[in-house]
Order: C-alpha cells, then structure tokens, then sequence
C-alpha cells in the first residue's frame, strides 16, 4: 500500500489503484501517521491535530472511530496498528510519497555536489515527478498539516533549484526556463529562483529577457524590503549583460573550527534547521545545558555554508560577562578590523554598517546568561542588515519577534531488553560506543555490555554532554559499574575534557550553570517540582508547589529547566536530581513529599470508578501518565508508615493495575501495605484493605471460576465484604457481584437480583457476565440470556472491556449451540475493541479464541492472520499459561493445515511451557493433552494418542467443564477411528452430543469423526438415550 501527500491524501492498494478514504478527518489521520511510517503517534498528538485544540467530549472514543474507519477504507492491507501510546502506520518510508521525495532530494544533492550532474537529473526528476500539487491540499482546515506542508513546500522549491543547477550544467538550460519562470512568478522575493532563471535565459539565447528578469526583481526587492539585490543575483545580471557564463564565486570564509570527535545522530534535526534556515532569519536552537546545542548548531553552519557568499562565523558568549560585551564579541568573531577604517563611538552602529551589504551567517552561542544584551543586538542587526541570517543556542529564547525556536530534543534512547543489534540503531547508544572506543580502544557493544549500556544512556535521558563523560570512565570501569554508580551520577561523571569549558567539565557544574541563573522564586519551584517522578499537570504542580506556581513556572519552561510535553512539565532526570538535592537541605522536603502522595492517592481514588465508564480510556491515559508519581507516592507512604494513605491509594491503583497486566507490581506493592497495616483494616478502611487482599485473586478473564482462587479464604473475604459494605467508602463492585453469583449458586438468588435491579449499570451487567460464564463452563441453565443481558448493559455503559469480555463470552456459546458463523460478528467486535491500554495477555486470549473461531470455520488463513496479531501484540509479561494456549492454537492450525511436523513440535512446547504455569484448576493441562492427543492420532499413531487422552481424563476429576468434557470425547473419537474402531467412535460422539444436549458441536472435527464413524465404515447411528456427563466419563473410562 502507497500513501501520496504531494498533493491532495490518497492511498493506493497493492494493484495501484486508489483507495476511496472517505472524510477530511480520516485522511487527516491517514496523512498525520503517514508523516511518521512505522512509528507510533501519541493518540494525544492525534487528538490536537485533528481536532485543532477543541477535542470533543470523549475524545479517545472519537479516535477510535477514526481508525476503524481509516482501517475499513485501506483494508485488506492491516497497517494501521494499535502501538502504546498511540497507533501507527506499518508501512515503509519510501511507500510515502514525502519521504521518498525527501531521499531523492538528498540523493540528488549529493550527486550534484559530487559533480555527476546527470546522475543528480535523474533523481530529481524523480523527486518532482511525485508533485501532483500543493501538499496535503484538501485538508487545508488542519493547522499542524498546513505547518508540514509549508516545509514540504520550500524543499519541493530546493529540489526545482538544484535540479536547474543540474540542467544548466548539462547544457540544458531551455528545459528549465518555463518552470523557472512560473516559480519567479509565484516567489517574487526568491533572489535564488531569479538568479537561475536569468542564468538559463541567457544560456538559452534570451539575453533580453535575462535582464529584463533581473530589473524587475531588483525593482520589486527595493519596493518590498527596501534592499539591494544579493551578490549572486549581482553576478547572474553581470554574466548575462557580458553574454559569458556566471563566474563561480570563492568558498565563503568562516571561522568554524574543525572537530575532533565524529557527530553523531540528529539527522533529521540537520534538515530541519537547514529547511528552517531558508525560511527564517532567525533561529535559536533552545535547550538544556549538555543537549548538543552548540555541536548541532557547528554542524549545521559547516554543511550550509555555501548558502552564505560572505560566509558562515561562530560568535562564542560562554566568556562574555556582561550584555554590554556582545557586541564587542559579535565584532571580535567577523573580524572587525577587516570591515572598517572608520572609528565609530556607537559600536552597534559600526558593526550594523559593516555588516548591512553582506549576506552571511552568524551562529551566536550561549546566550543564556546575557541574553538581554544578545537579543537587543540580533534584533538591531536584522533590522538593518537584510542579508544577515542568525543561528543562535540558548538555554532560553531571546524573545525577539520573527523568532523561530527550535527545540533540542535528548537523543533517542533504546528501549528495554534490547539486542546489541538493535541498541545500535540508537543515537544515545552510537554516541556511547563512539566515545567509549577512544577512552577504552577495542570496546564494543555486545550482549554482555548492551543492557548496562542501554541503562546509562536511559537514566542519563539520552543528553549528550553526561553520556560523553560516562563514556570517559570506562578507562577504569566497565559499564555495568557505572551503570550501578548513577544515582550519584554528580560524583561519579566529574572527567571532562581538560580544554572544554569549566562548565562542561563534570555534570553537576553543566546544572549548576543554568542553576544559578533562575530567580529565587524559580529556584523554589524547581526544588519543589523535583517530588514529581514522572512529570507533572499544571494541576498537579499547583495542588502540591503551593504559591503562585503560574508566576515561575513559564520562566523554568522558557530557561530550559522544565520542558512542556502536551498538558505535562517535565524536568530531565539529572535536573530533577540536582533540584531534589537542593530540596533535601530544606526543611520542608518531608511536608512535600507528604503532600504529594495525597494529591496522587485522590487521583487514583477518582480514577477507580471511572475505570468502569465510557471515559476508562481517558482515565487509563492519565494514570499511565502520572505511574511513576502513584509508585513513588506510594512508596514514600509505606516508608512513612502512613498506613491509611498506603492502604487507599494501594487499594485504587490496584484497579489500574490488574487489567494493564501488571500483576507482578500489584502483588508486590499489596503485600508490603498489608504487612503495615498487620492483621486486619483500620476502621473506615475495609475497602481498601479488601482490594489489597483479594484483586489479585481475581481471574485474569472471567473464563475461570474465581471462587477457586480464593481457596480456604472465602469466609474471610465474605466477612470483609460485608463489613466494607456497611461503611462510607463501599468496596469495588466486581466483589459485589462475585458474591452474589457464588451465593446464588448455593442457592440464594437474593444478592443476585439485587445486583442486577441496581441502578448501577456495571454492577448488574457484570453481575450477569459472571454467573453466565460459571452456566457456560459448568452446562448451567441459562447461559445465553444472562450474557445477551450482559452484553446490552455494557453497551449502555460504554465501557469498552467489560464489553469485550461479554462478547467473548457470548461469542464462545453461540460458536458451541448455533454454530461458528453465528460467533464470527460477535468475536470480530470483540477484537475491535481492544485498545492500547488493555494488557496484552486480554488481546493475546481475544485474538486466539477469534483465531480458533475462525479455524472451525475453515477460514485457515483467517486464523493465521488473528495468531500473526497476538504475536504482534507482544508476549513480554504475558503469563505463561496464555503463551500455552498461543502455542496451542498455532499447532492446532498446523494439523488442520496437514502439516503435522510443525504441530508435533508445537504441542511439546506448550506441554513445557505448562511445567512453569501456575493454575489452581488444570484446564490447560488438560487441553494441551486432548489437542496433542488429536495430532498424534492424525500421524498415525493411536496408541500413544490415546495415552495422552488418558492423562487428560485423569485430570478431569476435579474439573467441572462440559465444553471440555465434550473435547476430550471428541479425541478419544478420532483416536478411535485411527485405531480402527468406527463403533467406538459413533459411540462416543453421540455420548458426546447427548450430554451437550446438541448435535452440532461447533468444532468441525466433530462432523468429521460422526461423518467417519457412520458413513465410511458403515456404522448405524447407535440408539439415542439419555445421558449425562458422568455417563460419558464412564464410556471414556470403558475403553
């Protein structure tokens, strides 16, 4: 699938036809991800771009829609994917018509600059030939589009202008001259387009019109900005009026110095500054100390400088004290004694007058620290010099008008558990070996070194200057020991290059540099920010900071000290290790600390029952956000041995927990509140306290019976239930409803119709969702309506994951009483329902059971399309018996297939993997034995198929499961059948089908083994009697 920008939003399928994608939003989606193929886009980015900063409503729903829309009309290509914290476009770069423009600009570049002027024609061509007109035209209602488009637009002029430089050179001129002479047209004040266009005229024996160009534009650059014609248009008129070609200027002088040490990363940083640089005159490159403002700006300045004829210069301010002192510096750097004879008492007058016919660059440095005298300056010398162009680096913006900021983001860092193979691929971690291979000669990276490696270049967010001196200690550590010495990472970094600047000698003077610039009030509120682990809401900092926090905290963002990531403030992390030290020599670290963990525990208490509302996505997003605040808040209650404050806010976040799948933290968090709160709850706090003891016995899916998990602790749980309900705070619905549907089971209904007559939607619904499950795996009464009922509630809740899990419910039955095409809707809904918050052991089971549904309808390639998205989805945390199941259903697909040598195999792994699973009931155990059963008997070998039967029947004992009772038959079927017993095996199945009370199974295999055992071999249905489960045990048992 091609997706094409240049121009209005179009997709193309496999056969190259377009794809009709229906409504300015969706394509607006379509191009938003495009812009980024392969990488996923925050649904919050989505969110303002799309809507232009008023989101509606339920915004992630919005979304939502969006994508299920945008994936109907690319279909059946499956690329747009659902990747936290966001979705992405699964497509590679050059399948985007902006991104292969882009390299075949840079291609044709570089062949121009390397002389192979033909070569550089053709990639051009190839380049341009992609415009099919204004880029992104239909979607001219999005800002941040419109934004793209205009960059994209002033490259599409870059490539027009070197591929005419290539032409020219070709001795083509005549081919260019119309397309010259549209764009001079449309881009009046373009001095590069005339220059061209007077050049190709000439070259084509249009010398009167050559001049003709070069006096109007000189006419219209006098009345529209009030400036001469630049040098190399000066140079173009001249050569055309001398009828000879343009002489080729001298390489601009500059006082860049060379480097030392190799550049690294920021490829795509380079070209947007280089784009930015041909649209703005000033640009400041903004960040915090250490970033590789200065190096980045140096590398931009050297690649660019034949932009410049009068050259490229460094002006360095790191020395300058005083504002007063910019101008001498800016004037020591250009060489001033070479411009001018003439004293003048007014130095900003002087250099103005040297500087005002000169087209050139001046990359300003650091001008934090005098950034009063450095903006006053820049803002005087743009004003008066039209042909000066400013790059500036500053750890805060200049504020002059007309000035473009652009940010410099930390390098990218790898994500955890990756290879040595994949870390390289990392700027943060390519920077490291670099460095580290001059301190230490021969290192490299490899699998012993690569996660310590990794752990630096993350903790040290990824910025430059700190990951540079970690790499200097590697001359007598390794890097697993630096690794483990961050925490004191102000001690530990301290072995700068002797040349470079005080300041970027060791880590703590780098902070402390921009440290001693803030007001006192800024120095407060960095200190207090610091509690904040994961960033901060402007909400969250007012509710803990106290004080004005509006009055400093835009002055922190501007000084690099804080940096606003969407709604959220941000300190990196050796900012806020700097700060949290200063805040730990005050008196009031305790109270903040304190005060901190509150905010966060009235968070997570007002998120738990929007967990169960439509909004739940919202709410899953925003305690993704503040995770790392909840953990620490708790942490620091548990140490403070504030037991009420553990207990609520343990006792909420437990239901964040639980479904994003991260049982291991909820299990070890729980048990250090319960051993603070000892042997029971304090009053007023039951609910809590019931949380931490019972939510990890709940169920992953509600598939199982959970009155198992809470073995001979059932009667305390009902004792904490009743008395959490009696006080202020009542406990979690889904206990309610538990309760009710065990006590219904044992025979009083009571508790259940009170469930589901209450006005609480959820409680009914999942009320009815469970007693539904336990009918539908026990071959109860009633199963259908209670899941229908289920199913309609949840729909009117909106909450996306019970309903998933009803639909999967009602799915499993409709698949096993009317057959798999009357699941397929059911099942398919419930996959579209997943969403990026959900963890990935749901997805994986929602996608296996769509995967089975889909094999028991035949639809082989269906199902191994469900498998190759569970994969996709990742298995990293997942427990091991959902990993089983995966297996399972992959060598089940491999037997329906044929093709048996994978299946074999397939079942030997998942009858390992289940030696590390932990389950109370051995469902798994028992279906690994029963699917691999099936396959040996299919091989050809009965006898050892029927052993594994055997085992699975065994294990049957304590399991009340008819749907799997009815499996097990099914095996002991087929494996009758391979041994030559049909009368077996029609037996069998109609044992099979009376206890099921059915006579179509779902499962296609039971067709084929009644089909066999009647027709092929001549076996009569035998007489159809009555009979129950334990009638069929014992006719399995009999064999």
């Amino acid at each position: 699938m091609r997706v094409a920008m240049l121009g209005p939003v179009t997709a193309f399928g496999a056969d190259g036809a377009p794809l009709r994608v229906g409504g300015p939003r969706v394509r607006a989606l379509l191009a938003l991800l495009a812009l980024e193929p392969g990488k996923a886009v925050s649904a919050e980015r989505l969110i303002d771009a799309i809507w232009a900063g008023a989101p509606p409503a339920n915004a992630a729903n919005a979304l939502q829609t969006l994508v299920k829309r945008l994936r109907a009309a690319l279909a059946p290509a499956r690329v747009v994917e659902a990747r936290a914290p966001g979705y992405a476009l699964a497509v590679d770069p050059d399948d985007v018509d902006a991104h292969r423009f882009a390299r075949l600009l840079a291609e044709g570049a570089r062949l121009l600059a390397d002389g192979a002027a033909d070569r550089a024609a053709i990639a051009l061509d190839a380049a341009l030939a992609l415009w099919r007109g204004q880029a992104v035209a239909d979607l001219a209602d999005f800002p941040q589009l419109i934004a793209g488009a205009t960059l994209l637009d002033e490259q599409r002029l870059g490539a027009v202008e070197a591929r005419a430089d290539a032409y020219l050179a070709l001795g083509r001129a005549a081919e260019v001259v119309r397309e010259l002479s549209a764009e001079a047209a449309a881009h009046p004040l373009r001095e590069t387009v005339a220059a061209r266009l007077i050049t190709a005229l000439a070259a084509a024996g249009r010398r009167p019109e050559a001049l003709e160009v070069f006096l109007r534009t000189k006419g219209t650059l006098c009345e529209e900005l009030g400036v001469d014609p630049s040098p190399a248009l000066t140079d173009a008129y001249l050569a055309a009026l001398r009828d000879r070609p343009c002489p080729a200027r001298e390489r601009p002088t500059t006082n860049l110095r060379g480097r030392l040490t190799s550049f690294v990363g920021r490829a795509a940083e380079v070209d947007r500054i280089g784009g930015l640089l041909g649209t703005s005159r000033l640009l400041t490159l903004v960040g915090p100390g250490g970033a590789g403002k200065t190096r980045l700006a140096g590398e931009v300045a050297a690649r660019l400088t034949e932009r410049w004829p009068d050259g490229c210069w460094l002006v360095e301010l790191a020395a300058v004290a005083d504002s007063a002192s910019v101008v001498n510096a800016v004037s020591a750097a250009i060489g001033f004694g070479e411009h001018t004879e003439t004293p003048n008492p007014n130095p900003v007058e002087q250099l103005a007058a040297v500087l005002a016919g000169k087209r050139l660059l001046l990359v300003v440095d650091n001008c934090e620290h005098v950034v009063a005298g450095a903006a006053a300056l820049v803002e005087e010398l743009l004003a008066r010099c039209p042909g000066l162009t400013v790059l500036a680096t500053s750890r805060e913006p200049l504020g002059v008008d007309g000035e473009v900021l652009c940010p410099v983001p930390p390098l990218e860092v790898a994500p955890d558990g990756a290879t040595a193979q994949e870390a390289a691929r990392f700027a943060a971690v390519r920077l490291f070996v670099d460095r580290a291979s001059a301190a230490r000669p021969g290192f490299v990276l490899d699998e012993d070194n690569c996660a310590a490696v990794c752990a630096i270049c993350h903790r040290l967010d990824g910025m430059p200057l700190a990951i540079e001196l970690a790499a200097a200690r590697l001359r007598a550590m390794s890097p697993g020991q630096i690794a483990d010495r961050l925490d004191d990472r102000f001690r530990l970094l301290t072995s700068g290059a002797r040349t470079a600047l005080p300041r970027h000698q060791t880590l703590r003077a780098v902070v402390a540099w921009s440290w001693d610039l803030l007001t006192e009030p800024e120095q407060i509120l960095a200190r207090r920010l610091s509690v904040f682990v994961g960033g901060a809401t402007l909400e969250g900092a007012e509710r803990v900071c106290g004080g004005d926090v509006l009055d400093a905290l835009p002055s922190l963002v501007d000084k690099s000290l804080v940096e606003l990531d969407g709604d959220r403030y941000r300190m990196l992390e050796t900012i806020r290790a700097y700060a949290a030290e200063e805040l730990a020599a005050r008196d009031d670290a305790a109270a903040l600390a304190k005060a901190h963990a509150a905010y966060f525990r009235d968070l997570a208490e007002l998120a738990e029952p929007a967990l169960r509302t439509a909004n739940q996505d919202d709410w899953f997003a925003r305690l993704a956000a503040e995770h790392d605040n909840c953990v620490a808040a708790l942490g620091w209650a548990v140490r403070d041995r504030d037991t009420a404050l553990a207990l609520r806010l343990c006792g909420a976040l437990v239901w964040y927990w639980l479904p994003r799948g991260f049982r291991t933290e909820a299990e070890l968090w729980r048990r250090r509140v319960l051993d603070l709160a000892g042997g029971g709850p304090p009053a007023g706090l039951t609910a809590a306290y019931l949380a931490c003891s019972y939510a990890c016995c709940l169920p992953e899916y509600t598939g199982w019976s959970p009155a198992r998990r809470l073995g001979g602790s059932a009667v305390a749980f009902g004792r904490l239930h009743h008395r959490a309900r009696a006080e202020d705070r009542p406990p979690n619905p889904v206990f309610t409803a538990l309760t009710a549907v065990w006590a219904n089971e044992a025979g009083d209904p009571s508790a259940f119709q009170e469930c589901v007559r209450s006005p609480d939607q959820w409680l009914a619904s999942t009320a009815l969702l469970l007693r539904g499950t336990v009918r539908l795996n026990q071959g109860g009464d009633g199963p259908a309506a209670d899941l229908e009922a289920a199913v309609l509630g949840f729909r009117r809740v909106g909450e996306r994951r019970g309903l998933s899990r009803a639909l999967l419910a009602l799915a499993t039955l409709r698949a096993r009483t009317d057959g798999v095409a009357a699941a397929a809707e059911l099942m398919t809904e419930a996959a579209e329902l997943i969403t990026p918050w959900v963890c990935a052991d749901e997805a994986l089971v929602t996608l296996i059971w769509l995967a089975q549904l889909r094999s028991w309808d035949g639809d082989l390639a269906g199902a191994a399309a469900a498998i190759a998205a569970a994969r996709r989805t990742g298995t990293s945390g997942v427990p091991v018996d959902t990993l089983v199941r995966l297996r399972l259903i992959e060598a089940d697909l491999a037997s329906r297939a044929g093709d048996l040598v994978v299946a074999i195999p397939r079942h030997q792994e998942a009858r390992s993997g289940l030696a590390q699973a932990d389950r109370a009931a051995p469902v798994g155990e028992i279906w690994a034995r029963i699917s691999h059963g099936i396959a040996l008997a299919d091989t050809g070998d009965p006898g050892e198929a029927e052993a594994k039967l055997r085992e699975a029947l065994d294990l049957m004992r304590p399991v009340r499961n008819l749907p799997l009772l009815v499996a097990l038959g099914v095996g002991f079927a087929v494996a009758a059948l391979a041994s030559g017993d049909p009368v077996r095996a029609a037996a069998i199945m109609e044992a099979c089908a009376v206890a099921h009370e059915d006579d179509g199974l779902g499962d296609p295999d039971p067709v084929r083994v009644r089909g066999a055992a009647r027709t092929d071999h001549g076996v009569d249905r035998p007489d159809r009697a009555a009979g129950t489960s334990d009638d069929l045990i014992r006719l399995l048992r009999a064999g």
